[in-house]
Parts: C-alpha cells; sequence; structure tokens
C-alpha cells in the first residue's frame, strides 16, 4: 500500500475535530458557558437562569446528533 495519497483523485477529506483539531476545554466553554451565555442575552435572563434552562436540554441531546448540531440550538 502506498503510503501518500494521489490527491488528484480524492474529491472530500472528513477530519474529526471533536478532540483531534479542537481539545475538551473548547467543547466545555461552547456547551456549558458559550451557549447559556447567549440564551440568557437572547432570551433577557441571567446567566444562572440560561444555564437552569440549558442544561437539562443539552442532557435530553446527549449521544444524539443535535447534541453537536448548532442550527439545532
Amino acid at each position: 500500500m502506498n503510503p501518500f495519497a494521489d490527491w488528484t483523485q480524492i474529491d472530500s477529506i472528513l477530519l474529526d475535530l471533536d478532540g483531534t483539531l479542537l481539545d475538551l476545554n473548547f467543547d466545555i466553554h461552547f456547551w456549558f458557558e458559550y451557549l447559556p451565555q447567549v440564551y440568557s442575552e437572547k432570551h433577557n435572563i441571567s446567566h444562572q437562569q440560561a444555564q437552569d434552562i440549558v442544561r437539562p436540554m443539552l442532557n435530553a441531546e446527549k449521544g444524539k446528533l443535535n447534541w453537536y448540531c448548532i442550527d439545532f440550538w
């Protein structure tokens, strides 16, 4: 097997970003800090209230595609 790819024959490349290019600290910041912050601003509630609302929503979607879908949130 040739260890070098023939890039003229490749149409698409899929990269696993979770844990490869972005570390767990990014995930924690985005889902547990940034998302509640944006939710609180959008709904004009405190950050704590937003966390109390968003966490159960996150838990309900854990392990599903919606968890990773920015458009869903």
